[in-house]
């Protein structure tokens, strides 16, 4: 067998052998290797005599799939690599089914699959365990197997070190104001997450200027909310004398792999998409990202952001999060720990809802009032430090400062008063309130 697996790698195939007979999903984070494990595992089950289908759910996906299995020495590979269950050989016994992308097993279209061979062993392969429509993982598979975090393949070079950019209204205040100082008169206020009323439509930030500052030189992929933004945003960058080009699905597959055979060589800065080149498809030479499509999929704001952290020594990802997703999902090396029934413990998201561009008809609000800036791991506790000072001033000058943190970080109450009104009535102020 040509391909060699790290001891991580390994240890998830072990304890998928251990129940090699039951349904099983194996998660790993994006660029950690799941396809060499899925062939390796597939190599390993065909030498053994098992007749093994391999469902990819791109042609993408399945050529980069079939190459792989070739380079491994299987005797499976075009005849076991299947996209498009109608195209199937009739009355073949199947003992494996190895799934790609297995966090859409709960789709009519894998179904239909399963359907075809319901004797047939199942086994996954996902980065994200994860769905909007809330459909639990353990309808298909009784096993999961989670493999190392985010954080952890960074320290270990596997993936790619990042930094992210944000727009400023995302800053950790959200989330990081000390629990004490969120309770006057015995009332509790917390940091609210919800933004203004129209931040669902809100591409925030100037996308040629912001991706000059940050990411001018590194080979770009664009996430666009549209098929029509998409070309927008490349005809954006080619007036700047940027190099870019829109891809989607419509475009031939000559000319679609004339255009990422010219992506990966150089000759383009900036490739711009909506979701063709999100799951599963290698862009290991991409160094950034541009996020313009908000999202509440935490799966989808993951794939996509992850295409720039494929590993290269020396490299540093850059992420630019024009749509604020980060407010919604958290950061992309949060702990997580996945269960069957499709949620994560340790990150943000819920993962429930549609997606939100779905919803208005690619009408985006643009405020380039707001400009990105790095989301830094550590809460320099700036607004903690303000807010002792209010609560150590207990007069006026403390009520402005509360009244300030509060519209910037959203502090909602749990009941009628403001934070600010709150203290004010704690200290005798006689503040006039608006009801």
């Amino acid at each position: 067998m040509k391909i060699k697996l790290r001891n991580d790698q390994l240890l998830l195939i072990e304890q998928t052998l251990q129940s090699i007979h039951e349904n099983t999903i194996i998660v790993s984070p994006s660029g950690s290797g799941k396809s060499y494990m899925l062939v390796y595992l597939e190599k390993l089950l065909t030498d053994q005599g098992y007749n093994v289908f391999v469902y990819a759910p791109t042609i993408e996906v399945r050529e980069q799939l079939d190459e792989l299995l070739k380079e491994n020495g299987s005797s499976n590979h075009a005849r076991g690599i299947v996209s498009d269950y109608n195209n199937l050989e009739k009355d073949v016994d199947v003992d494996y089914l190895l799934i790609d992308e297995a966090h859409h097993v709960e789709a009519d279209t894998y179904q239909l699959f399963f359907n075809k061979f319901p004797n047939a062993v199942r086994i996954g392969f996902s980065a994200t365990p994860n769905r909007l429509d809330g459909k639990p993982l353990s309808n298909t598979f009784e096993h999961i197997v989670q493999g190392k975090q985010v954080r952890e393949l960074i320290d270990e070079h596997i993936i790619s070190d990042f930094k992210y950019y944000a727009p400023n209204t995302s800053q950790a205040i959200k989330t990081a104001v000390s629990s004490e100082h969120l309770n006057v008169l015995g009332e509790r206020f917390f940091v609210s997450l919800e933004r203004e009323s129209n931040y669902t439509k809100t591409i925030y930030g100037d996308v040629v200027k912001t991706w000059l500052k940050y990411g001018e030189g590194k080979l770009t992929v664009l996430f666009a909310p549209s098929v029509k933004m998409s070309k927008k945003f490349a005809k954006e960058f080619r007036s700047s004398g940027i190099k870019a080009t829109h891809i989607d699905g419509t475009t031939l597959p000559s000319k679609r792999k004339e255009i990422i055979d010219d992506f990966r060589k150089g000759n383009i800065s900036v490739l711009c998409n909506v979701d063709l080149i999100s799951e599963g498809f290698d862009m290991s030479d991409a160094d950034c990202v541009i996020l313009t499509r908000p999202t509440e999929s935490l799966a989808m704001y993951m794939q996509q952001a992850f295409r720039a952290l494929r590993y290269r020594e020396g490299k540093t990802a850059i992420i630019l999060d024009h749509a604020d997703n980060i407010s919604i999902h958290g950061r992309l090396d949060d702990y997580r720990e996945w269960s069957l029934d499709g949620a994560s413990e340790g990150g943000k998201g819920t993962g429930h809802e549609r997606t939100i561009w779905e919803r208005w008809n690619n009408n985006a609000v643009f405020d380039t009032s707001v400009e990105l800036e790095e989301v830094i791991e550590h809460y320099d506790g700036r607004f903690d430090i303000l807010i002792e000072k209010a609560l150590k001033l207990k007069n006026m000058e403390g009520f402005m400062l509360l009244n300030d943190i509060q519209k910037e970080a959203h502090i909602l109450s749990t009941s009628g008063y403001s934070w600010a009104y709150a203290f004010a009535l704690a200290h005798g102020f006689d503040i006039p309130r608006k009801d």
